[in-house]
């Protein structure tokens, strides 16, 4: 014998919750709606369209923080690192990504540890595809060739070694990458005068 479902008549406390819910959830639709307009619309005839806006009046109007705001624009701090349209992006740090090519034990991680600086940031340090590298290398794309030029400078005064070679592969998370040699090693390995 099947059971017959007995429809449940709602008291007069259910319908009150469910018209509050139901007006809650309007005013809710309602006030996002405002937010949203006010944030991008304004009033009407207050913004111009793209196609009133001449090119003239977009290059008067410059940016927040970068010198060229008009006047009456209230003064914006910009952050050093963020970028600006039109103007050179400032470079804080290069950054390194350093491997080791020689297989001396520990090695890409003492030079990570050495070359770290206000200039310098070690993104990652490993082993190298092999161990037979004679000499240092930094390598560099055609993009990171000043980074490059910055890296090769220091590694030439503090350790005396480094060339820099252009590859057309990307090197991803980084500037530059430096392939250690043995050349760098000895550095590390010759005599020092504390007992």
């Amino acid at each position: 014998m099947a059971r017959r479902r007995r429809s449940r008549k709602r008291s007069g406390f259910g319908r009150a919750l469910e018209g509050m819910a139901v007006l809650m959830l309007f005013l809710v639709i309602l006030v996002f709606g405002f937010s949203i307009a006010s944030r991008y619309g304004g009033q009407e005839g207050e913004r111009p369209t793209n196609s009133e806006t001449s090119a003239a009046e977009l290059r008067n109007t410059g940016f927040p923080g970068d010198g060229t705001a008009s006047e009456g624009s209230p003064p914006v701090d910009t952050p050093r690192h963020t970028p600006r349209i039109g103007t050179d992006l400032p470079v804080d740090r290069v950054q390194l990504l350093v491997e080791n090519g020689c297989g001396v034990t520990k090695l890409a991680k003492k030079f990570a540890d050495e070359i770290r600086s206000p200039r310098f940031d070690v993104v990652d340090y490993r082993d190298a595809d092999r161990y037979d590298y004679l000499e240092t290398l930094v390598l560099t794309t055609e993009r990171g060739r000043q980074e490059a030029l910055e890296v090769l400078e220091e590694l030439q005064a503090r350790f005396g070694v480094g060339e820099i070679q252009l590859t057309s592969e990307p090197i991803y998370a980084a500037d530059v990458r430096v392939i250690l040699g043995a050349d760098l090693a000895d550095y590390w390995n010759r005599p020092t005068d504390v007992p």
